[in-house]
């Protein structure tokens, strides 16, 4: 194309066409910048969702490993309850057999008391 020969209306149409088609190449730059943009962020949000995936991992272990040591404990406090029921009951049997023992004991010296006065009554 030699410019030399051409009109002005023709030169004019060629500048108006090319700050058109240079608007159109801005355009698409700030779009493009845009979704340069945009995949940065995800990209980020990608890294924040794989972070919180971990730690959703690491505190499910926490539970599962905390859910067994309840399970251990209420198993071994409940033995150790059984165990004091059973101590507790023994007490309770001793405790009886002492307070017969005692009721005996008593009961015997009052008629041996009574025996004695009695015996002593009659000399």
């Amino acid at each position: 194309m030699d410019y030399k020969e051409m009109t002005k209306a023709e030169l004019i149409k060629i500048i108006n066409k090319q700050q058109h088609l240079a608007e159109a190449v801005e355009a698409k730059d700030k779009e493009i910048a845009q979704h340069l943009k945009d995949i940065s962020e995800l990209a980020q949000q990608s890294e924040k969702v794989k972070a919180l995936e971990e730690e959703k991992k690491y505190l499910q272990s926490h539970i599962k490993a905390m859910e067994e040591q309840d399970k251990v404990l209420r198993e071994t406090f409940g033995k150790r309850f059984k165990m004091m029921d059973i101590y507790r009951n023994s007490f309770q049997s001793l405790m009886k057999s002492i307070q017969g023992s005692l009721d005996n004991t008593i009961e015997l010296e009052a008629l041996l008391f009574e025996k004695i006065f009695k015996t002593g009554d009659k000399k």
